[in-house]
């Protein structure tokens, strides 16, 4: 892509000053499967609606280890063109 975008890709960076949990289901209730360090950059593969981590319900679907993690900790990355990345 132009600049280094891909606009078949969305990506984050993990804005969590003590890592983010990788869930099994989008819930903060379910079994942990892994876990991303605060300022790790992540590929988002699709977001889903699941419980809600203070107000915000969305949740992304990321791989290595395939699972969820909640929006609330994500910025998703400029040049993220999928429209339902933002």
């Amino acid at each position: 892509g132009i600049g280094g975008s891909n606009p078949n890709k969305c990506f984050g960076t993990v804005a969590a000053s003590g890592g983010l949990n990788i869930r099994a289901n989008p819930d903060a209730s379910s079994a942990i499967v892994g876990a991303l360090t605060d300022g790790s950059y992540v590929e988002l593969l699709a977001k889903t609606t699941g419980t809600p981590v203070s107000g915000n319900s969305n949740w992304f679907r990321v791989s290595n280890p395939n699972g969820y993690v909640s929006a609330y900790y994500i910025r998703v990355a400029a040049g993220s063109n999928q429209p339902w990345c933002n």
